[in-house]
């Protein structure tokens, strides 16, 4: 049983990361100036939270509110610099 439960969990975490992974690299095979694709997957915290917020009717709170509002400038700041 605890080695059905350990094989389930890995399959679990390998094949979610292997997936993500080749999205990702494929998507930067796309893009045109390489060297944008972390700033567009920094978006990723905030687009977890927005999901938390709308689908679950998670509470947000201030800080989490400054946390998005930092990453959303840096992220403009970034692009802008470029």
């Amino acid at each position: 049983s605890n080695i059905k439960i350990l094989c389930v969990s890995f399959l679990y975490g390998l094949i979610p990361t292997s997936f993500a992974y080749l999205l990702y690299y494929e998507g930067i095979k796309k893009i045109k100036n390489a060297s944008l694709a972390p700033v567009i997957a920094s978006i990723e915290p905030v687009t977890a939270v927005l999901i938390g917020l709308i689908i679950y009717n998670e509470a947000i709170g201030f800080v989490n509110i400054i946390g998005v509002a930092v990453v959303l400038v840096s992220i403009i700041i970034i692009i802008k610099e470029q």
